[in-house]
Parts: C-alpha cells; sequence; structure tokens
C-alpha cells in the first residue's frame, strides 16, 4: 500500500529514511483520527494525502525540504 510513497521518495532523492518513517507516521496518526471521528476514508484522496505528509516530514526533518513546483 505504502509502496508507491517509497517510489516517490526515491524519484525526489533528497529525504532520508526518518523523512520516510515521518510521513508514515503523518499518515497513519491521520487516517486513525479520521477513523477516530467516524469519518469515511477516501481511497480516492490516499496519493494527496501522503504527498501532504510527505512534504510536512520534509519540512520538519529535512535541512533543505522538498519544495513544489
Amino acid at each position: 500500500m505504502l509502496d508507491w510513497m517509497i517510489q516517490v521518495f526515491r524519484v525526489l532523492k533528497k529525504s532520508t529514511l526518518i523523512t520516510y518513517l515521518m510521513a508514515v507516521s503523518l499518515l497513519d496518526k491521520y487516517y486513525k483520527a479520521q477513523k477516530d471521528h467516524e469519518e469515511k476514508e477516501d481511497k480516492n484522496d490516499l496519493h494527496l494525502t501522503g504527498l501532504t505528509c510527505i512534504f510536512i516530514a520534509s519540512k520538519l526533518e529535512d535541512v533543505i525540504p522538498i519544495h513544489m513546483h
């Protein structure tokens, strides 16, 4: 399921393992909070939510964070 997240990190070639683990942790926390509030999970938004978690984790962990163009 998170194979695409690994592929994104390989393409970016800027992030560390810690950034990846933080992004996965953020994604898990987001979907757990959604489940706790009994909101429906939208599988179509998984990619967008994952990318958002990657950008947040990069801003928190990387010296030079990933930027969107």
